[in-house]
């Protein structure tokens, strides 16, 4: 198995879910971060005097899957977050030796299975000015 964990920016995170999606992904996690002096574009730079410096703000995108399906899985998202201008983000790929469902205590690869997709977004978050849920794999809008 393998964890995706990868750095992109919020206006690009629709069209990555949806390329995700298209390729079978499922069990994604969606969390939005401040990247601080990484690898900023200027015109995207904040100023913040709570932590002292310049961010921006980011989304990290996260998912376990098969080795089998990780390369797809990179490439979706290297394709759908690429702008070609700096700070377009990273993916780091990294083995996962096991994973174990809390509830029914399966482990390895069946643990990952799911009977419905599943895409988890942090609640709460304004994304081009529209609220989005992704908590049952269908993206609504409130």
């Amino acid at each position: 198995m393998k964890e995706l964990k990868a750095y992109i920016r919020v206006s690009k995170i629709d069209g990555v879910i949806h390329a995700l999606k298209e390729s079978g992904a499922t069990n994604i996690n969606i969390i939005h971060v401040k990247e601080v002096d990484g690898d900023i574009d200027p015109k995207d730079a904040k100023l913040s005097f709570e932590l002292v410096s310049k961010y921006v703000e980011v989304v990290k995108l996260e998912l376990v899957c098969s080795d089998a399906d990780a390369e797809r899985y990179v490439e979706a998202i290297r394709k759908n977050a690429y702008t070609g201008s700096r700070g377009d983000g990273i993916i780091f790929v990294t083995h996962v030796e096991d994973a174990v469902k809390i509830r029914t205590g399966e482990s390895g690869g069946s643990a990952l299975a799911s009977s419905t997709p599943l895409f988890r977004y942090a609640p709460n978050i304004v994304h081009h000015n529209r609220k989005k849920d992704y908590s049952d794999g269908i993206e609504v809008e409130k």
